[in-house]
C-alpha cells in the first residue's frame, strides 16, 4: 500500500514546477530515473543538490515523520522499556545504534579546541546517539533537535536527553554539530546549514555523514540508485556539501574514516573539499571558518 501511495502522490505531482527545495532555483538536469522514468533525480545547477521529482510538499514531509517513517530496526521501532534499559546499561555497544566508531572524531575536536564540549545531536529521534555522547567523560553538554513528537517524548521519557525545540535557541553555544542521516531527509537542506552557522561557537565544528550521492560513489556502486526515492527525497553529493559548508574549513570524506580517523589538523587546512569518497556513505567534518583575535 505505501508503494502505491508514493506512486500515486508522485503521479499527481508529475506537473509540479522542478524548483530546487533548498536554494529555490529551477531544474532540468536529469541525473537518473525511476518508476519508468515517473520519478527522476535532478539536479540544481544553482546550489548543486540532488534531489527526487516529483516532489512531496513540506506539510506532508513533516506528518510523514511523526507517524509514518518506518524503516527496520531500532532507527523507528521504540524498545519497550526493558529492551532499552538493557541498551542503557550497555551504552549500545555492539547494537545496530552503536555510535562509539564517531567517538575518537569527537575526542580528536575537543583535544583540538582545548576545552570540555557541547554537542547538539541535529534528528536525534528518540535519543541513542545522545546518549551515548553524554556518558563521554570529556563532553560537557549534549541536547537533541528532534522534529518527530513520539520519538522526542520517548528520548525525553526513556532516556532522560534534553531536546531543543529550536536549534536558533542555542546561539553561539555549541562546540560540534553532530547530525546522522537527517539531511537526505529534510524539505530544505539549506537549513541545516543556517542552523549550524546560528548554532555553533565561532570555533565550532559540523560532523555530517549521509548517504552518498557522489558520482565517485556511483561509479564504484552498483547499488547507488537505490539509496534515493521516497525515504530519501535528497540524494547529497560531495560538491552539494562543498558548495553549501564553502566558508567552512574541512574535508568530504568516505565513511571508511570511522575505522582509521586521522588527525583532525590533517582535515582543516583549506575550504571545504572532497576526497571523492566512493563508499555507501560520505562523512563531512568541517570548522566554521573565523579569525583570530
Amino acid at each position: 500500500m505505501g508503494k502505491l501511495a508514493y506512486l500515486k502522490r508522485s503521479l499527481l505531482n508529475r506537473f509540479s514546477p522542478s524548483v530546487c527545495p533548498s536554494c529555490g532555483g529551477a531544474c532540468d538536469n536529469v541525473i537518473d530515473k525511476k518508476l519508468c522514468g515517473i520519478t527522476t533525480l535532478l539536479e540544481c545547477k544553482n546550489c548543486l543538490l540532488r534531489f527526487r521529482f516529483p516532489p512531496d510538499s513540506s506539510e506532508y514531509n513533516f506528518q510523514f515523520y511523526q507517524d509514518n517513517y518506518v524503516q527496520p530496526g531500532l532507527t523507528t521501532d521504540l524498545p519497550s522499556e526493558e529492551d532499552v534499559s538493557l541498551l542503557m546499561k550497555t551504552n549500545f555497544s555492539a547494537s545496530e545504534k552503536d555510535f562509539s566508531a564517531y567517538f575518537p572524531i569527537l575526542q580528536q575536536i575537543c583535544a583540538y579546541l582545548n576545552r570540555k564540549i557541547r554537542i547538539l545531536d541535529y534528528g536525534a529521534n528518540w535519543g541513542y546517539s545522545c546518549f551515548q555522547f553524554k556518558q563521554l567523560s570529556f563532553v560537557e553538554e549534549v541536547v537533541g533537535f528532534e522534529l518527530s513528537v513520539p520519538r522526542r517524548r520517548y528520548g525525553e521519557t526513556m532516556l532522560g536527553i534534553e531536546y531543543v525545540m529550536n536549534p536558533l535557541d542555542l546561539k553561539g553555544k555549541i562546540d560540534i554539530v553532530f547530525t546522522s542521516h537527517v539531511i537526505e531527509h529534510m524539505s530544505n537542506p539549506s537549513m541545516l546549514k543556517e542552523h549550524a552557522d546560528q548554532a555553533l561557537a565561532r570555533d565550532g565544528f559540523i560532523v555530517l555523514g549521509c548517504p552518498n550521492g557522489s558520482d565517485s560513489a556511483r561509479i564504484a556502486n552498483k547499488h547507488w540508485s537505490q539509496l534515493w526515492g521516497e525515504m530519501h527525497p535528497n540524494f547529497i553529493s560531495d560538491r552539494f556539501l562543498c558548495r553549501l559548508f564553502s566558508d567552512y574549513n574541512g574535508k568530504v570524506v568516505d565513511e571508511g574514516i570511522l575505522s582509521s580517523f586521522p588527525s583532525v589538523n590533517s582535515l582543516l587546512n583549506s575550504k571545504v573539499s572532497s576526497e571523492l569518497p566512493a563508499s555507501g556513505g560520505l562523512i563531512l567534518i568541517a570548522q566554521k571558518a573565523f579569525k583570530a583575535t
